[in-house]
């Protein structure tokens, strides 16, 4: 009964409520740090991916004749294709990519060196597929095969 109602505020100008923040919006080393965390799944996913290609390479050749071949060279597919997406999303996450990216593979290289060592730095030219339109470039003129041949020649891996 003696209860005491109080009229609503009005929000005056300066009380005005902020629009609310965005990824795109928010200041560059928080979204490097989010884009991090984003890529840690896909680099659990291709440090499983290499073992189980290891493990699948030692099998292998003890269930035939063939001599043993060497083990494959240790890939971030996963890495780079979620990279690829991230790369499509927009172009200041594009600016963000190459910090990102290098951070993620150097994680990526010190956990794959419990994997196999001597592999580890074979697949550093891949942080610059994800990073440059070029490669993109030289596999729509010349074609997929011809295309990654350059790229490799390029960059100075040699398979």
């Amino acid at each position: 009964m003696g209860e005491i109602v109080k009229p609503p505020l009005m929000p005056s100008q300066s009380q005005a409520p902020a629009r609310p923040a965005g990824f795109l919006t928010l200041p560059r080393e928080l979204r490097q740090k989010i884009l991090l965390l984003s890529l840690d799944e896909a680099s659990k996913d291709d440090v499983m991916f290499n073992m189980l290609l290891r493990r699948l390479s030692d099998i292998i050749p003890n269930l035939s004749s063939t001599p043993r071949r060497p083990r494959p060279p240790i890939s971030a597919p996963h890495i780079m294709t979620w990279a690829s997406a991230l790369h499509s999303v927009d172009p200041s996450v594009c600016e963000d990519l190459p910090f990102v990216i290098e951070k993620c593979l150097s994680r990526f290289e010190s956990l794959a060196a419990g994997i196999g060592p001597s592999r580890a730095p074979t697949f550093r030219w891949l942080k610059l597929l994800a990073l440059m339109d070029l490669p993109y470039k030289y596999v729509l003129l010349h074609g997929m095969v011809k295309g990654w041949k350059k790229i490799r020649m390029a960059i100075g891996y040699e398979a």
